[in-house]
Parts: C-alpha cells; sequence; structure tokens
C-alpha cells in the first residue's frame, strides 16, 4: 500500500537547489518565529511566520518596508529567490556586500546592493504551492540576502480581505 501526497511540483529544465535551509533567517520584526521562514515545511498552512505590525505602527511601504533575511555562514551563489506563499506583493532584495568581518546583521545600509526588484506577486492563496519567483538576471555571491517588502499582498480572497495591511507572510 502506498501512502502520501504531493501538495505541488514543479519541474525544471535546469537543476535548482535550495540553499536557504543552510542560513540564519533573521527579520526586522517576530523574531522569535523567524526560523519559520526556511525550515522546509509549511508550517500546518496556518502556522506560517508572519510579519505583524501593530496599529501604532507604518502600515508596509516603499519609505516603512518591513524586512526578512537570510545568512549563510560561508557565501553562496545565488541566481534568485522563491518566496512560496508569501504575503507580499512587492519587494526589493539586496545581498550583502559589506566587510568579510562585519556580520551582516551589524550591516549599515552601505553594505547592502539591489539585486532584484518584484512586482506583481500574489499570495496565490487559496493554493498549496504559491511560489513567487524573483530572478536576479545574474549570479550573485554573497553571505547574505535580504528581501525587503514593501507592499502587502492584495485581499483578492474574501479569508484575506480587511488581514494584511499590517502583516506579511513568509
Amino acid at each position: 500500500e502506498y501512502e502520501g501526497w504531493t501538495g505541488g511540483l514543479f519541474v525544471f529544465a535546469e537543476r535548482w537547489a535550495n540553499v536557504a535551509p543552510q542560513a540564519l533567517a533573521d527579520s526586522s520584526a517576530n523574531r522569535e518565529y523567524v526560523s519559520k521562514i526556511n525550515d522546509e515545511s509549511n508550517n500546518g498552512t496556518w502556522g506560517a511566520w508572519e510579519l505583524v505590525r501593530s496599529p501604532d505602527q507604518p502600515i508596509i511601504s516603499n519609505d516603512d518596508p518591513a524586512w526578512v533575511e537570510l545568512d549563510w555562514p560561508r557565501p553562496v551563489t545565488l541566481r534568485g529567490l522563491c518566496a512560496l506563499w508569501i504575503g507580499a506583493q512587492a519587494g526589493e532584495a539586496k545581498a550583502y556586500t559589506g566587510p568579510a568581518d562585519r556580520h551582516p546583521r551589524e550591516s549599515s545600509d552601505a553594505d547592502w546592493t539591489s539585486v532584484g526588484k518584484a512586482t506583481g506577486w500574489d499570495s496565490q492563496y487559496p493554493r498549496q504551492l504559491g511560489p513567487n519567483f524573483l530572478d536576479f538576471g545574474q549570479t550573485v555571491t554573497t553571505r547574505a540576502v535580504r528581501l525587503y517588502i514593501t507592499r502587502v499582498t492584495a485581499t483578492g480572497h474574501p479569508h484575506v480581505q480587511g488581514k494584511t495591511d499590517r502583516k506579511s507572510v513568509v
């Protein structure tokens, strides 16, 4: 007897590797649960990590973005990012280019270089596998990558209406 299920499947002409689980995750908010970002689980669908801002904080925007970050112990080579079921509509990826003796978490804005911008992303709710790709257009070797979320997801489905103005799920 066979058991199991496939929640979604993509087949690509080139081989891909998921190096995210080799990194430590960080974020601008809800750091207690940020390891859910790269734990290779859907966390029971509804238990995914959320970046939630309180009502007294500004709405996520270009002027006040939220961010998530992956830090590796040694440089990795990336061609882009794939965000699954992300609660963001737009963002910008930046690669750490600061000194080798400085940890990315102790960096300044000058230590990051833009490697790609995402627009038109969709949470793809209620799909079980909702990938949003950000191709850098070139390979980038870095010790860290930070995704600045500049606009939360559109509220296209009734279940998410009124729930995304201060919230992003990654």
